[in-house]
């Protein structure tokens, strides 16, 4: 990425890039933060996500936003289960 399309990034965009880079560097995976960020940068890419996901919603939106994330996933493994019991959903 280039610092023009970072620059024009959108909030969400934004945190979108600094959620998988944290979720890179989480797993392990070598020289995220070395090889893209300054130490400056990582610090507030840090503090950006810990104020986005403990300080940005109240409970009751961080509760919605955790059940729009996981509702496909747990209609897909229910439709699974489903198959798997022979059972038919109406």
């Amino acid at each position: 990425m280039t610092v023009e399309e970072v620059m024009q990034a959108d909030f969400h965009t934004f945190e979108h890039y600094t959620d998988t880079d944290e979720c890179l560097d989480f797993e392990g995976s070598d020289h995220v933060h070395q090889d893209y960020f300054t130490d400056e940068e990582w610090l507030l890419t840090r503090e950006f996500q810990r104020i986005f996901l403990t300080e940005l919603f109240t409970d009751d939106a961080r509760a919605l936003m955790s059940a729009r994330t996981m509702r496909k996933p747990l209609i897909l493994m229910q439709q699974k289960v489903d198959t798997l019991l022979g059972n038919q959903r109406v």
